[in-house]
């Protein structure tokens, strides 16, 4: 972020080839990136699974951490465009156990039946969800 303020500032080129952060980017058009902005992580998946697997719900669940927040944050606007019921965005502790999982999993098995959940977790928090 502070090379980027300064690439702007200096107007230089900088290219960030690991950044996804949008706020990087934002309103910085000498700052460039390799990777899609985390708010495009989720576009073709969403897209998908309306389009091709015919789901008609989806719903989150999102570690608390930036880039996950970043990522599942998409999921509200790119269900409206493809024309999905989103049903829940939940965030969980940072690396969440199983028991802190088990109550959401059981209340969107029992109560919101969504037809996909997207998970924003890192490798534990996978892990465990897949428990």
């Amino acid at each position: 972020e502070p090379l980027a303020a300064a690439a702007e500032q200096y107007q230089r080129l900088l290219l960030a080839p690991g950044a996804a952060s949008t706020f990087v980017f934002e309103n910085r058009p000498h700052v460039f990136g390799t990777v899609p902005p985390v708010s495009q992580y989720l576009n073709q998946a969403v897209q998908g699974l309306a389009q091709q697997a015919g789901a008609q719900s989806i719903a989150t669940v999102y570690e608390d951490a930036s880039f996950t927040r970043g990522v599942c944050g998409s999921a509200p606007d790119l269900a409206q465009e493809y024309n999905l019921q989103f049903t829940s965005a939940t965030q969980v502790p940072e690396t969440p156990s199983v028991e802190a999982l088990l109550p959401i999993v059981q209340r969107l098995r029992d109560e919101e039946q969504p037809d996909v959940v997207i998970t924003c977790v890192y490798d534990q928090g996978c892990l465990h969800w897949i428990q």
